[in-house]
């Protein structure tokens, strides 16, 4: 290294195994929280889609109204056991990642 030299970058530090170990598991776990996302948003949908028309018709929501509707999550939660278990599972249907800051 020469005084006034610009540090070494990351590509040039770590070995393109590295590398592709790094973005994998990136991938994976970015894959990971997207699936769980996806299931949360689909599990709880009438929720989702009732604080949608509230707020269309409200245009604001306030701390009573976010409690109240906690509250349907909470109370629906064991409800919505008994729904997934009839349901078909979607597990490995992850969307392909690309392009992840590329």
């Amino acid at each position: 290294m020469f005084i006034g030299a610009p540090p070494p970058s990351t590509a040039t530090t770590l070995s393109e195994a590295t590398l592709k170990v790094i973005d994998s598991a990136v991938r994976d776990l970015v894959g990971a929280a997207f699936e769980r996302a996806c299931g949360l948003l689909e599990r709880h949908r009438a929720l989702l889609e009732r604080a949608a028309e509230r707020l269309l018709r409200q245009e604001t929501l306030e701390r009573h109204d976010l409690e109240a509707l906690r509250a349907e999550l909470t109370e629906g939660s064991a409800a919505a056991g008994h729904e997934r278990a009839a349901r078909p599972s979607h597990s490995g249907q992850r969307p392909e990642l690309t392009n992840l800051g590329r």
